[in-house]
């Protein structure tokens, strides 16, 4: 074959829908239940794979790795569950992926042209793979959410540059910046683009959308924020979307709001349908222990950063957890939640109390840890429900405190300060 074919072949993530099925699950993997629940391999690479397509070994270098307890410190399968639980039912199956693998150091590229990378996503000649790199320091280095999505898209991707093109600035040049040098954070360059990388080319520009969209509930609102006033932000969120529901059908906006809004798995698919029904929702914002971390997140956020309202739709909740999700507000739909009865909202960054938990008459337990208040009406006390009060680590004034501390027993209260 040719060696311009080859290097075409190896470097487009285009490809006809494959031809057979998945493999079949492993049996002794720790993976298996995975593997069949969502219809792919799930596996560190083997030194040789024989039952890879013809071109996998002209395009991936990789060391494998045969410590267990490292691979299931890095890709546990409850890591791999929570992100794959995104993705509506039967999703995999439908696209036909082969399966997700890793090794360490790995490379991809064509002959003694290589790049290390953090993974790579293949769809060539029907063939779709998604390699990931294990990290050197699995245990302080969890699954890289942000590159599983993004190779993902990778395997999905076959939409030709022109309708993209419509959705850039006239001015935009891809590719101006060599991409071994730039990092992999989320942070807005310029109009059009959520991160530096997405700039280096249209392929990565689109899977990068799509992993915004789908790595964490905070990166997923920040993309709604950024992309109101960024009409080429905008359009490229369209057309990411459409390309996501010609792939399954139900892959759709109304699917990217909930994921957004931090459902996955069962809460998921019941959302579209029931989302009275759902009673628990815990949701968690940035990893601080993450790799892919955006140096200085505030500096990104827009005021205000209010909790999306179709919370409100889920009118049978008991318990939200809400951790490090950055809001500054929250909707007046959360007084609509009257079967609450426990409220965690640690690592918020409230300009001021939210009003509308004086209205959450069946409170049992409130937590307003780290959030920035620096107020807080001595009316909260008055939820006849109420138990406990965790106010810890608030820039408080000593005036505020000194009066929940004397009037939270009078109330029957715990006050944790």
């Amino acid at each position: 074959m040719p060696l311009l074919l080859i290097l075409v072949l190896l470097l487009t993530s285009c490809g006809s829908p494959a031809p057979t099925g998945n493999n079949p699950p492993s049996t002794t993997s720790p993976y298996q239940a995975l593997e069949e629940r969502f219809g792919l391999e799930l596996r560190p690479l083997q030194a040789q794979e024989a039952h890879f397509p013809w071109w996998f070994p002209l395009a991936v270098t990789y060391t494998p790795v045969n410590h267990a307890s490292e691979i299931l410190e890095a890709f546990s399968p409850a890591q791999l569950e929570a992100e794959l639980e995104k993705y509506p039912q039967n999703f995999f199956r439908h696209l036909k992926l082969r399966g997700i693998y890793w090794g360490r150091g790995v490379e991809s590229g064509l002959f003694t042209w290589r790049l290390a990378v953090g993974g790579v996503g293949f769809n060539i000649q029907g063939e779709r793979l998604v390699i990931l790199n294990l990290p050197e320091m699995p245990q302080a280095q969890p699954l890289p959410a942000h590159t599983l999505h993004h190779e993902i898209f990778h395997t999905l991707d076959s939409q030709v540059e022109s309708p993209w093109a419509s959705c850039n600035p006239a001015d935009n040049v891809y590719g101006l910046q060599p991409a071994e040098t730039i990092g992999r954070e989320f942070d807005y360059p310029s109009p059009g683009f959520v991160s530096s990388y997405a700039r280096t080319e249209a392929r990565e520009d689109r899977a990068e959308v799509f992993a915004m969209m789908m790595t964490n509930p905070t990166y997923a609102q920040l993309l709604n924020h950024w992309q109101i006033g960024d009409v080429y932000l905008r359009c490229k969120q369209e057309q990411v979307v459409q390309q996501l529901k010609a792939t399954v059908a139900n892959f759709d906006q109304a699917h990217l709001n909930w994921v957004g809004l931090g459902l996955k798995g069962d809460a998921l698919t019941q959302a579209k349908t029931a989302p009275e029904q759902i009673t628990t929702l815990q949701v968690q914002g940035y990893n601080p222990t993450g790799s892919y971390q955006p140096a200085q997140p505030d500096s990104h956020h827009p005021q205000p950063f209010i909790l999306p309202d179709r919370i409100g739709q889920l009118l049978g909740l008991q318990t939200l957890i809400l951790e490090r999700t950055d809001y500054t507000e929250l909707p007046a739909s959360v007084a609509s939640l009257s079967q609450l009865h426990t409220l965690i909202l640690e690592g918020q960054r409230f300009s001021r109390f939210p009003t509308p938990l004086l209205l959450l008459k069946q409170l049992e337990h409130l937590s307003l840890r780290n959030s920035g208040l620096k107020q807080i009406p001595v009316e909260v006390l008055t939820l006849p429900q109420l138990r406990q009060l965790d106010i810890r680590e608030n820039p408080l004034s000593e005036q505020t405190r000194q009066l929940l501390r004397r009037e939270a027993p009078k109330q029957g209260i715990t006050l944790q300060e």
